[in-house]
């Protein structure tokens, strides 16, 4: 299980510990899970240094669970590509039809809806996600802000995501919405990422490689592959049947409205201290599906 914090600590789930590890100022745990019997089902909550820190008491879902398979039953899965993250009201939910800024409804959005008010036999074992997670030359509107508070939006790449501290923020702005985060947390995700993740048709012929690598050399796709590190479910469980979950967490060393995020970057401010942010993966249906 993936864990995003504010600060150095130990994360604890179902007994399970771990020491965060810092990349790029942030602070991600990998935790281990262990001692799971196949076919079994168990809620659980995520302790940072020994406080409860998720799920968190007003969310208006489910406990999160784990729910492990056995051999012989079938695999439920749900898989969708494609995702823009966008407020879910219009003009953003019309039909591009309807309206030129219309993006149609979020499938997974509409799909965490759907299952918080389904027993948890009827959850998918999976969520199997197949590109497009995000898009980098088109982050939500709160990215964008982020973006121009750091830099100059007006020279190349523009409101393009360009170093590791955008990325991060682009998959948060993309997957803290309460109903996605619960999900994640409850629904194990496996993806791949596809062009969006780098660029609008990304390494699409040898013109494009020319004119990508002058204006982004090659950190872009490095950033692709590092910065959904506290983002998404790519970690092994102690039994191959079950594939991780994550949750993203944030965590406050001190009584503060805004926690850290790094030591060179603006803080991101919080609701309360310790709280948890953001989950991990993404899909969309009239978005993509």
């Amino acid at each position: 299980m993936w864990v995003e914090t504010d600060a150095a600590c130990e994360v604890e789930v179902l007994g399970c510990r771990s020491r965060t590890f810092r990349v790029e100022g942030h602070h991600y745990a990998l935790v281990h899970v262990t001692g799971l019997e196949p076919g079994g089902k168990c809620e659980y909550e995520v302790l940072l240094d020994g406080q409860k820190r998720w799920p968190q008491d007003d969310s208006g879902f489910p406990p999160s669970e784990i729910c492990t398979l056995t051999r012989e039953a079938p695999l439920k899965l749900v898989f969708g590509s494609c995702r823009i993250s966008a407020p879910h009201e219009p003009p953003y939910t019309l039909s591009n039809e309807q309206d030129e800024r219309g993006l149609g409804v979020d499938a997974l959005y509409a799909t965490a809806l759907r299952l918080r008010d389904e027993p948890a036999e009827n959850l998918p074992h999976a969520l199997l996600l197949l590109g497009d997670q995000i898009y980098a030359h088109k982050p939500p509107f709160e990215t964008i802000e982020f973006i121009r508070s750091r830099r100059d939006a007006d020279s190349p790449p523009g409101e393009e995501a360009a170093n590791f501290e955008e990325y991060a923020r682009l998959y948060q702005d993309s997957w803290t919405d309460p109903a996605i985060r619960w999900l994640l947390s409850t629904v194990p995700s496996a993806m791949v990422f596809d062009d969006h993740e780098v660029s609008d048709d990304w390494n699409i012929s040898e013109s494009w490689v020319e004119e990508a690598r002058t204006i982004l050399g090659g950190t872009r796709r490095s950033l692709v592959l590092t910065s959904p590190t506290g983002s998404t479910n790519t970690s092994a469980t102690s039994r191959p049947r079950s594939l991780p979950r994550t949750i993203c967490s944030k965590r406050s060393r001190r009584p503060m409205t805004q926690a850290r995020s790094s030591a060179s970057s603006p803080a991101r401010p919080t609701e309360n201290p310790r709280e948890l942010v953001g989950a991990s993966t993404e899909t969309s249906a009239t978005r993509g599906w």
